[in-house]
């Protein structure tokens, strides 16, 4: 070295009629007098001096390496760790240390940086003098997650990538990056955004994933908001339940959304988010169950249940409920007997599901009395959902009794 320490490694050849073949440095050969060109080979590098004239008893040609520091900085420039380099100028040397020295013969070399999944080139890097440094400098890489106003946003985890993709780093945090090209990937609220052929520069940089203030709306076909109800949306896997006309900031892209409101489900799938705010919006049907006489008169008392994803509690017939679109099932009670509509596609602005009634004129001397859904006693001119029903008729028992029509009269006596 320069110092004059033996340096152990390496082969040398000498040459003046045809190259001799690999020597040992640091050892000594017997040359008859004349002019040789001579070769060392060292750490991935060559170096020749030629037009040596060899001469008296014993002779020296001297090679002497430069102490080389391959440093890895920040802007500020202090030392990092971690990383390795590696450097040629005859072959690739394996990996080293950054921030070390390495004896290298002065010569003309390229360098390669590994550091935080991305790689740096240095060519052409002459390496001359006792000592020499090429140094490496890291950019402040900010990769910040922030809502349309600027807001930083918590929460999230991002990932960078050249060499292979780093593992979760946290938003609104800066990383150390050699200078180049990246793509950046941001997961927030079960989406994930990807920034592509980001070229990362100067001695502070940033890299910006901004959300869309998206608000999920529930509303009926007027457009009043509506009260209760869940939503969750998915890109990456589904989110928790929220609360309906609330807004959640998302990364733009393409998503889904679920609503849950009064026992029904609806899907939007498919659906792009994008500029500074966006809606998802949800439009109920409003749905009446209808409780009428043959000749569509309202009938008082009863009740009706609704389902499609579990049934509701009990509801008054004729009033209305708004539901999300779909396909529902509903169930009448009404009077000790039950009606079950199911298959019912709720769609549009307004829709009734109407269940009609039989009203029943028998006379009769005795009681009657009636069971489908409970027992009951008949009184003149009652209303029957539709449907088989167990009548007795004093001792008389008449089973799978069909209940039909609009009025079923007769004389039983």
């Amino acid at each position: 070295d320069h110092i004059g320490n033996a340096l152990s490694g390496g082969t040398f050849l000498y040459a003046q009629n045809g190259w001799s073949g690999n020597n040992t440095p640091n050892t000594t050969v017997e040359l008859l007098p004349g002019t040789y060109q001579f070769k060392m080979n060292y750490h991935n590098g060559d170096q020749y001096i030629t037009g040596e004239v060899i001469s008296g008893t014993t002779d020296a040609v001297a090679f002497t390496t430069v102490t080389t520091t391959v440093s890895l900085k920040d802007h500020i420039g202090n030392a990092l760790s971690g990383g390795t380099f590696l450097y040629a100028q005859n072959g690739w040397s394996g990996n080293n240390t950054p921030n070390t020295t390495v004896e290298l013969l002065p010569g003309t070399y390229q360098f390669k940086m590994n550091y935080h999944n991305g790689d740096q080139y240095i060519t052409g890097e002459v390496i001359s003098g006792t000592t020499d440094a090429v140094a490496f400098t890291t950019v402040t890489t900010t990769v910040s997650l922030k809502d349309h106003i600027g807001n930083a946003l918590s929460g999230g985890t991002f990932l960078y990538a050249q060499n292979g993709w780093s593992g979760n780093n946290t938003p609104n945090t800066s990383v150390e990056l050699l200078p180049g090209n990246y793509q950046f990937k941001m997961n927030y609220h079960n989406g994930d955004q990807y920034i592509t052929g980001e070229v990362i520069s100067g001695e502070t940089d940033e890299v910006a994933f901004t959300t869309v203030t998206t608000t999920v709306s529930l509303k009926d076909h007027i457009g009043n908001a509506l009260s209760g109800g869940t939503f969750l949306y998915a890109q990456n896997g589904w989110s928790g339940n929220n609360t309906s006309n609330t807004s959640v900031e998302l990364l733009p892209g393409t998503y889904q959304f679920k609503m849950n409101y009064h026992n029904g489900d609806k899907y939007i799938s498919g659906e792009v988010i994008s500029g500074e705010t966006d809606e998802v919006a949800f439009t109920t049907v409003t749905v009446t169950p209808k409780l009428v006489d043959c000749e569509n008169n309202a009938l008082p008392n009863g009740n009706v249940l609704y389902a499609q994803n579990g049934w509701s509690g009990n509801n008054t017939p004729n009033t209305s409920v708004e539901l999300l679109p779909g396909t529902y099932q509903f169930q009448m009670l009404y009077n000790h007997g039950i009606e079950n509509r199911t298959g019912i596609v709720v769609t549009g602005t307004n829709q009734d599901v109407v269940f009609s009634t039989t009203q029943i004129n028998y006379v009769y001397d005795g009681t009657i009395q009636f069971a489908q859904n409970g027992w009951g006693t008949y009184t003149q001119g009652v209303h029957f959902l539709p449907g088989n029903y167990t009548f007795k008729f004093g001792n008389y028992t008449v089973n799978n009794y069909a209940v039909s029509g609009c009025t079923m009269d007769g004389n039983l006596n």
